[in-house]
């Protein structure tokens, strides 16, 4: 035993008290998120967005929209068991058409969205936001399939047919509004008007300087077909990087990667979603872990530097 009230032990390296500044992560593949100064093993506290992909429009004939990827923005506490090891995030990928196929979930610190809607067998299926209806007066399908509150999307529009003449599906949900409804004139063709895309989110105010501008998970447009061309009006783009409908048989616009866009309609894949990690400032208090002098401990919890 040494003197002056010091006790057997090995010398410990002393994790001083110190302050993280706010830092603010991008994530565009499948990765691990490490919390700056992780080794100190105390809570951390977050603000994230979720975005999964947005789901595939469609097949030409079918013509209805990807609903985007479900969109969250969450304020989080992360308990120091947690913020002390890498977190696995996941990004979904887009849905593929035509097909077609939903776009796929993404995730991070257990907490996930739902990826988009799509037309399957010339259904409209539910998603994070829902896929627009086919032509056959198909109707819309159901946003925030993970009931989640706030939602994350929106539902689509309903498609319409005028058989002979024009036909036109409905624009996929967004996760800041529903998709539009087709529309089209009685016994006229070519006059078919494809759904919009619902409107994604600006998130930009929360997460400054992300990318697409910050804004994320619009919906797809619906696509148009008459007879013979000119086949209509294909249904605009929702804002937040879903795809334009198609035109009569050609193919319609994809998703914008990594913003959750659903597919326009017409044989389209829904964009890839994104994780953005915006870590707030925090005060670390000093960590010791080991066998201290007691002079040393001392000094410790004067500073208010002892957990």
């Amino acid at each position: 035993m040494a003197g002056n009230g010091g006790i057997i032990g090995p010398v410990n390296t002393v994790k001083a008290a110190k302050c993280v500044s706010a830092s603010q992560t991008v994530v565009t593949a499948s990765s691990d998120f490490t919390f700056t100064d992780n080794d100190y093993g105390q809570e951390r506290t977050a603000q994230v967005l979720i975005v999964a992909g947005g789901g595939g429009g469609g097949c030409a004939g079918r013509n209805g929209a990807g609903g985007a990827g479900g969109l969250r923005n969450l304020s989080l506490t992360i308990p120091g068991a947690v913020s002390r090891n890498p977190a696995p995030i996941v990004i979904g990928g887009g849905g593929s058409g035509p097909g077609s196929s939903c776009g796929v979930d993404s995730s991070v610190f257990c907490q996930s969205a739902t990826g988009g809607g799509s037309q399957v067998g010339g259904t409209a299926r539910t998603g994070g936001s829902g896929a627009g209806g086919c032509h056959n007066n198909d109707s819309g399908a159901a946003g925030n399939e993970g009931c989640y509150s706030p939602s994350e999307g929106n539902a689509g529009g309903n498609g319409v047919y005028d058989q002979c003449y024009s036909y036109a599906g409905g624009g996929g949900g967004g996760s800041g509004g529903a998709g539009g409804t087709g529309t089209k004139t009685l016994n006229t063709a070519h006059t078919a008007c494809g759904g919009n895309g619902g409107n994604g989110t600006d998130v930009s105010p929360t997460f400054p300087g992300a990318p697409n501008s910050g804004v994320y998970a619009g919906g797809g447009g619906g696509g148009v077909f008459s007879p013979s061309a000119p086949y209509g009006t294909v249904g605009a783009a929702g804002p937040g990087g879903g795809g334009a409908g198609s035109d009569g048989p050609a193919t319609g616009a994809n998703g914008t990667a990594n913003t959750g866009g659903g597919g326009g309609g017409g044989g389209t894949t829904g964009g890839s979603g994104i994780v953005i990690v915006k870590q707030n400032a925090v005060s670390l208090t000093g960590v010791a872990t080991g066998v201290w002098s007691m002079n040393t401990v001392y000094n410790f919890v004067k500073d208010n530097n002892w957990v």
